[in-house]
Parts: C-alpha cells; structure tokens; sequence
C-alpha cells in the first residue's frame, strides 16, 4: 500500500515537472520573439 501511494507520488512529480519545463520554455520562446 505504501509503495503503491509512493509510486503515484513520484509519477505526479514528473508530470508536475514536466508541466513546469513546458511552460518555461514556452514564455522564454514568446519573450524572446519579441
């Protein structure tokens, strides 16, 4: 049960990071065409 809990955490850590390196990129892109 705990491993189980653990193992969706470190997933949703990913797609949080994920989600976050996506979004830097793009405003850098939009700011930098500017």
């Amino acid at each position: 049960m705990v491993s189980q809990i653990q193992r969706q955490n470190s997933a949703s850590e990913k797609v949080k990071h994920q989600a976050v390196m996506i979004f830097i990129y793009q405003v850098s892109v939009s700011t930098g065409n500017d």
